[in-house]
């Protein structure tokens, strides 16, 4: 714990300088693309780079000091959100999260009324987001807590729903605002033309039994038009996700405020079979031939496209369908046997991140140097940091290009072999 106490000293040194910012994720009407609302999201700015949350909001979590944390963000929110009534900016709902931690403190509700008053902010523009949770305890207080707040005038959401306990008492039971599909319910709709009949069918009654209930449906992770146009199907209009926007800093924000609606996403990102189409062209000096690359992706069709596009260009590819099956199979081989990992970052189970720090601990040299490539949605610097804070060696995005897939595997393997 020792160096989780270093991290959390660290943190409150950085709140006390600044550093930790709210960056803000629009919500979106898919029906006219406008913005309804913003999620705050914690950043810590440390000199010219960010540090992933994943480094430094574990540690607070587990000591509880993640409380300290969530209040500074609510707070700063509250000042953003005066700061935008004075200059006549149209005032958004924005959400904070907060930690199921704060259900064990009974001034909890008391707390956040008393910020919200000291900066004069009407609390019907501020969300309190929390977690599902699987704890009988935890439900019960749950419920109590989203009726004092509701009470009080805050909006209230349910976050991450359909990643863990999900069962229908929670809707029921906990009466919030807005419930938000999490994004590994769209996980593997890369291509949404292949989903079951169960899939659409479970995802239609998902939403139609929490529009039934007088909540807002709002779905998470939304990064391709093929996405958001089978939600628009099922009648889930409010999404979140890269299609529109990554988080922002406040002023990127506030000036996305005052440009009003996006323009309508047209570029279907979600084609892989498209790219497997492009292949590689035959003349092409370099190949792959006689490496073994170690492919971790959890959509079966990418999986396929991008194995179709390695095996073209002369490696032999290991496939695994998710994060904890990646480490497993890269732990069983021979050292050295892998050449090069090509890790998918959104999977189920274990994500790309979770993976790859699992595989660079492992006790034996190779684990240390075999070249980890992120596949990603998006190449934003956020998204890059993140992958090289772990100890990915570079990254590809979706849909994947041939000649980029080839040069960046190519440039890693040889980084290693020729330090």
């Amino acid at each position: 714990m020792e160096d989780g106490n270093k991290i959390i000293a660290e943190v409150f040194e950085a709140m006390d300088k600044g550093e930790i910012v709210p960056f803000f994720q629009p919500k979106v009407d898919i029906r006219d693309n406008t913005i309804i609302g913003a999620e705050a999201l914690v950043r810590w700015k440390q000199g010219d780079r960010f540090v992933a949350p994943f480094a430094f909001l574990p540690p607070l979590e587990e000591s509880g000091d993640i409380c300290k944390l969530d209040m500074y963000i609510f707070e700063r929110v509250c000042e953003y959100l005066k700061q935008w009534e004075e200059e006549d900016i149209k005032i958004p709902t924005i959400s904070s999260n907060f930690s199921m931690k704060h259900l064990r403190n009974e001034n909890f509700v008391a707390d956040l009324e008393a910020i919200a008053d000291k900066h004069d902010v009407d609390r019907a523009h501020l969300e309190i987001e929390l977690t599902e949770t699987d704890s009988p305890d935890e439900m019960k207080r749950l419920v109590d807590v989203v009726f004092e707040l509701r009470k009080a005038g805050f909006r209230t959401s349910l976050d991450d729903f359909g990643s863990g306990y999900s069962s229908l008492s929670l809707v029921k039971d906990v009466n919030v605002d807005v419930i938000k599909l999490d994004k590994s319910l769209l996980s593997s709709w890369d291509d949404v033309t292949n989903l079951s009949q169960k899939d659409r069918a479970l995802m239609k009654h998902v939403v139609g039994l929490i529009k039934d209930m007088s909540m807002m449906c709002l779905t998470e992770g939304v990064e391709t038009v093929q996405q958001k146009e089978f939600l628009r199907s099922i009648n889930c209009n409010y999404v979140q996700g890269y299609l529109y926007d990554k988080p922002l800093p406040e002023p990127e924000f506030r000036k996305r405020l005052l440009e009003g609606p996006y323009d309508t996403p047209e570029e279907d990102a979600s084609a892989p079979a498209e790219t497997a189409k492009s292949g590689v062209s035959e003349e092409h000096e370099d190949s792959l031939e006689g490496l073994k690359i170690l492919l971790a992706e959890d959509n079966d069709i990418n999986r396929e496209v991008a194995k179709m596009m390695l095996e073209g260009m002369g490696a032999k590819v290991i496939e695994a369908t998710d994060g904890a099956d990646a480490f497993n199979k890269f732990r069983r081989s021979y050292e050295n046997e892998i050449n090069a990992i090509l890790m998918d970052i959104q999977m189920p189970v274990m994500d790309g991140y979770d993976s790859t720090v699992a595989i660079r601990g492992l006790d034996r040299a190779d684990a240390k140097t075999v070249p980890i490539i992120a596949i990603t949605v998006d190449a934003y610097r956020e998204t890059r940091d993140d992958a090289e804070a772990v100890g990915m060696s570079g990254y590809v995005t979706k849909p994947l290009d041939p000649h980029r897939l080839l040069a960046v595997i190519k440039g890693g393997v040889k980084a290693v072999d020729n330090p």
